[in-house]
C-alpha cells in the first residue's frame, strides 16, 4: 500500500476545509428536518393548486408572514404559525419564492442547536427581516434586539428593488451580530453563508413581492375613493368606484360591503319603494347565490334588494367575517320598519364581532405598511373607517347602533345599558384605539344615556411617570401609571385604558394602551396601577405630549385627566371668556346644563351658599373635620355643594394666572360636599376671592374676614 504524505494530508485537509467555508446554502434541493416539515407541506400543497389565485388573499398572506417573521418570539412559533395559515387562493408563485426562506431558517436553526455561541439566532432572523439601515449601522446587536422587540423597524421586503436588489446597508444586522459574539472561523463563515443565501432569497422572493402589491396598490386607489365618497355622502359616486372594483375583482369583501352600505343608503335616501336607476355589473356568481343581481341593463329589483343580494353573496364567501354584513342589514331593516328583525342583526353583531376579530382583521398589516396613510387627517381618517368596520366601532357599533335606536325611543335606561356594552365589548375584544373617539361619540350625541355612567371624573386624576431602577436611572420605554380617586366612593373591578399623545401625532390621534386591572381603588386614596411599557415606534417617555385615560368599572365609565389638563383647560377657559371667543361653546355647555336641570342661575346661588371656615384663632370645624385628626381650623376651608361637580369646576384662591394664586392642597368629595382645604391662615380684616373655572362659565367668591367668622359677601360671573 502507498504511503500517503504528512504533506499532502494536510493539503488534503485544507482543500476539504476550504470546500467545506464555501459550500453555499442550497435553497433548491431543500429536504426538511421534523421541525419544518408542517409549514413545508402547507406551503407546497398550496403551492401545486391551479385554482386562480386571489389579490386580497395574497397581500393578506405576504404582508402577514412578514410582520410574523418580526414579531414571533422564536423558530418554533413563527413556524407554528406558517404551518397553520391558510394558504387557498395565494398566487403559487409568492409561496414558491417564500418557500426559499425555509432551508435558510432551518440552517440557522440547526446552528443554534449546535454551536452555543450561536444563541439568538432568531433574533438575527428578527433583524435581517427589517429594513432600518441607518439606524442598524448605528446600533449595538442589543439595541437592535430591544428595538425589534417594540416595532420600531419595517419589513425590509418594502427596501428592497422590483429586481431584488439590495441595499447591503439594510443587512446590517448580520454584522452586528457578528461582532456582538465576536465570531471567528468557521462560524464567521456560516455567517457570511447565511447572508449570501439571503440575498439569493431576496433577489427572488421581493420582485413578486413588489409585482403583487403594485397591484394592489392599483386597488387600494379606488377603494380609497370608494371610501371617501360613500361616507361623504356622496353615494352615488361610492356605489359606482365599489362597482369598478367588482368588475375585475368580483369577490373583493372591502368592495362588497362598500357596495351593499352604498345601496343601503341610496334606498334610505329616497325610500323603500324606490327602484334602483343605475347599471349594474355581473357578480361573480356561484350557484348558492344566484339570486344577486344579474347583468341585465337596468334591473327591476329595488336598492334594498340589491343590497339584500349583494350581502347574501358576501355572506357566502366570507362566512367568517358575517359581523359587518349584519351591521348593513340591521340599517336596512330598520329603515324599511323592521325593527324588531335590525335589533336582532345588531344583537348577533355584537356576538359575531369578538369571535371574527382575527379574521375581520387580516388586512390590517396591508394597511399599515400604506405608511402614508399616517402623515395626513385625510388618511387617518380613511384608516379609522377601515378599521371601524372591521373592529365593530363608530358608525359600525352594533350596541351604539341600538344605544341610538333606545335613545330616540325616549328609553334613556337601556340606551345607558347599550353604551356600557359596547365598551365592555371593545375592551375584551382587545382593541382598544379609538376608545377616544367613542367617548367622544357619547357625549356629542347620547349624552343624556352617556350622563347616566359617568363617575364624577373630575374628582379622579391619573398620573404617570418615567419607570426607574435604582431609584435614580429612567427606562425611557416604560412609564409607571397611578390612579388618585378624590372621591368618596370606592371604584371596584378597575380597568384602565391609557391614551397618549406622543410627538409628530395629529390633534386626536392617540396610542391606547391597557393597564393593569385592579380589584379596587380605594376613596380618597392613589393607586399604583404598575408599570406599562411604551411600543410606539422609537417613542419614548419624553416624547409623550399629554396623555388621558378611560377608566372602567362593573357599572361606570369615564374618562380622567391629569391635574396639569385640568389646570391647562381651566386657563384656556379663562383665556377664551376674556376674549369672547369660547362665546358659542359657553352657550352650547350651558344649554346642556339647563337640561340636566342645573340652571346658571341656580349655580349661582348654590355658590352663595357655600360654607367658609378658618382664619386667626377660629375653632369651627367643618362637617369633614369632625371625621378627621387634623387641628388645623385655622387654615382657609370652604365647603361647596357636591352638585357642582357636574360642572367639573377648578378652583383657585386669587385668579388663576396671577402671581398670588394659590391651589387647594386638599380637593376632595365627602358626603354632600366638595372639601376644599387652603395651605394658609387668612389674616383678620383681609378678603379674599375664591375663583371657580369650569367649561360651564367662571365665577368669582369675595369672602371677608372682617369679623371673628367669615362671610360670604359677594358672588358674580366673570
Amino acid at each position: 500500500m502507498k504511503k500517503i504524505s504528512l504533506l499532502a494530508v494536510v493539503a488534503l485537509l485544507a482543500l476539504l476545509t476550504a470546500c467545506d467555508k464555501v459550500a453555499p446554502i442550497d435553497l433548491e434541493n431543500y429536504k426538511p428536518i421534523k421541525e419544518f416539515k408542517p409549514a413545508t407541506e402547507a406551503i407546497v400543497q398550496a403551492e401545486n393548486s391551479n385554482a386562480p389565485y386571489d389579490l386580497e388573499k395574497t397581500v393578506c398572506v405576504m404582508n402577514a408572514l412578514e410582520a410574523a417573521q418580526m414579531q414571533s418570539d422564536d423558530f418554533h412559533s413563527y413556524l407554528e404559525y406558517m404551518a397553520r395559515q391558510d394558504y387557498e387562493g395565494v398566487a403559487p408563485e409568492v409561496l414558491r419564492a417564500k418557500a426559499k426562506l425555509l432551508p435558510i431558517m432551518q440552517h440557522m436553526f440547526l446552528l443554534q442547536k449546535q454551536h452555543k455561541d450561536m444563541d439568538e439566532m432568531w433574533m438575527l432572523m428578527r433583524s435581517i427581516s427589517t429594513g432600518a439601515s441607518t439606524a442598524a449601522q448605528e446600533m449595538t446587536w442589543t439595541e437592535i434586539v430591544q428595538t425589534i422587540a417594540m416595532g420600531g423597524m419595517p419589513p425590509l421586503t418594502l427596501f428592497v428593488q422590483d429586481d431584488g436588489q439590495v441595499d447591503a446597508a439594510r443587512l446590517s444586522g448580520f454584522e452586528a451580530y457578528e461582532k456582538q459574539k465576536n465570531l471567528k472561523g468557521e462560524l464567521e463563515d456560516e455567517i457570511a453563508k447565511i447572508k449570501e443565501a439571503y440575498i439569493a432569497y431576496l433577489a427572488e422572493y421581493a420582485p413578486v413581492y413588489h409585482k403583487y402589491m403594485k397591484e394592489w396598490d392599483a386597488v387600494c386607489i379606488e377603494k380609497d375613493k370608494a371610501y371617501i365618497d360613500v361616507y361623504s355622502g356622496r353615494t352615488a359616486d361610492g356605489l359606482r368606484d365599489a362597482e369598478g372594483i367588482l368588475q375585475k375583482y368580483p369577490n373583493n369583501r372591502e368592495a362588497l360591503l362598500l357596495k351593499g352600505m352604498a345601496l343601503v343608503m341610496i334606498g334610505m335616501e329616497k325610500g323603500a319603494g324606490q327602484q334602483a336607476q343605475f347599471e349594474t355589473p355581473a357578480l361573480n356568481l356561484t350557484p348558492d347565490t344566484a339570486s344577486a343581481p344579474q347583468a341585465s341593463g337596468r334591473p327591476t329589483n329595488g336598492y334594498f334588494e340589491n343590497a339584500t343580494a349583494t350581502l347574501d353573496h358576501y355572506e357566502s364567501l366570507y362566512p367568517d367575517r358575517t359581523a359587518p354584513a349584519l351591521i348593513i342589514r340591521a340599517r336596512m331593516e330598520m329603515a324599511r320598519g323592521n325593527v324588531s328583525q335590525g335589533l336582532a342583526y345588531l344583537d348577533q353583531a355584537s356576538m359575531e364581532y369578538p369571535r371574527q376579530a382575527e379574521k375581520l382583521t387580516d388586512l390590517m398589516d396591508s394597511y399599515q405598511n400604506r405608511s402614508y396613510l399616517n402623515k395626513t387627517p385625510e388618511g387617518l381618517y380613511l384608516l379609522s373607517l377601515y378599521r371601524s368596520t372591521m373592529e365593530g366601532y363608530g358608525l359600525f357599533s352594533p350596541n351604539l347602533q341600538k344605544a341610538n335606536y333606545y335613545y330616540m325611543q325616549g328609553d334613556i335606561e337601556r340606551s345607558s345599558t347599550e353604551i356600557y356594552n359596547h365598551f365592555f365589548r371593545r375592551g375584551n375584544q382587545g382593541v382598544y384605539d379609538c376608545l377616544l373617539s367613542d367617548m367622544e361619540f357619547c357625549e356629542n350625541n347620547l349624552k343624556p344615556c352617556f350622563s347616566k355612567l359617568l363617575i364624577e371624573h373630575s374628582y379622579m386624576d391619573v398620573n404617570i411617570s418615567p419607570t426607574r431602577t435604582w431609584y435614580f436611572t429612567k427606562k425611557d420605554n416604560e412609564i409607571n401609571v397611578e390612579l388618585e380617586n378624590r372621591t368618596d366612593y370606592d371604584l371596584e373591578n378597575v380597568r384602565v385604558f391609557l391614551c397618549l399623545h406622543y410627538t409628530d401625532m395629529y390633534t386626536n390621534q392617540y396610542d391606547v394602551v391597557k393597564t393593569a386591572s385592579v380589584s379596587k381603588v380605594p376613596k380618597h386614596d392613589t393607586t399604583d396601577l404598575g408599570d406599562v411599557e411604551l411600543n410606539f415606534g422609537d417613542k419614548t417617555f419624553d416624547d409623550i405630549t399629554r396623555y388621558r385615560a378611560i377608566v372602567m368599572t362593573d357599572d361606570k365609565i369615564c374618562w380622567v385627566d391629569s391635574k396639569e389638563y385640568k389646570l391647562q383647560t381651566a386657563t384656556q377657559t379663562l383665556a377664551d371668556s376674556k376674549t369672547g371667543k369660547g362665546q358659542k361653546k359657553l352657550e352650547q355647555k350651558l344649554n346642556e346644563l339647563q337640561a340636566s336641570g342645573l340652571s346658571q342661575a341656580k349655580v349661582m346661588e348654590l355658590l352663595g351658599g357655600v360654607k367658609v371656615y378658618g382664619g386667626p384663632g377660629n375653632k369651627e370645624k367643618s362637617w369633614w373635620d369632625n371625621f378627621t385628626s387634623s387641628s388645623d381650623t385655622e387654615k382657609l376651608r370652604v365647603e361647596v355643594p357636591r352638585i357642582l361637580t357636574m360642572l367639573e369646576p377648578v378652583f383657585c384662591i386669587n385668579e388663576l394666572n396671577g402671581a398670588g394664586a394659590v391651589h387647594p392642597e386638599e380637593n376632595i368629595i365627602t358626603g354632600t360636599n366638595i372639601y376644599l382645604k387652603f395651605d394658609f391662615v387668612p389674616e383678620k380684616g383681609s378678603i379674599h376671592q375664591l375663583y371657580m373655572y369650569s367649561e360651564y362659565g367662571n365665577a368669582r367668591i369675595t369672602i371677608n374676614f372682617a369679623t371673628g367668622s367669615p362671610k360670604v359677601t359677594k358672588v358674580e360671573k366673570v
